[in-house]
């Protein structure tokens, strides 16, 4: 009788004859990359942001820091609630690194 086992013919066959190397991905997407949105629908959304942070405000609860970096950047801090101009921070990059680094010396 013949004592040979029979050759793997499952998950552990394949396996082994692949080599070494990932393989293939277990899931290939095929979605093509789009914009998510256009750059009118960009411009709109920011412009809503600054809008709510100017008229609205955050809140920065238990952020002592955060309130500080708001207020060197030159936003109006009341107690908890910070409120900015709009484009007043974002655009800034003077501001910006300020609130950032505040103990770094900036440039004249």
């Amino acid at each position: 009788m013949n004592d040979q086992k029979p050759a793997r013919s499952g998950r552990q066959a394949q396996r082994a004859t692949r080599g070494g190397g990932m393989g293939r991905p277990y899931i290939i997407r095929n979605i093509p990359n789009y914009d998510v949105m256009s750059e009118e629908n960009l411009l709109k959304t920011e412009a809503t942001a600054d809008r709510i942070l100017a008229e609205v405000g955050i809140e920065f609860r238990d952020d002592d820091i955060a309130l500080n970096h708001w207020k060197t950047a030159g936003a109006y801090v009341d107690g908890l609630l910070v409120k900015s101009p709009p484009r007043h921070v974002a655009r800034n990059p003077e501001i910006r690194a300020r609130a950032i680094h505040p103990t770094r010396p900036q440039p004249r």
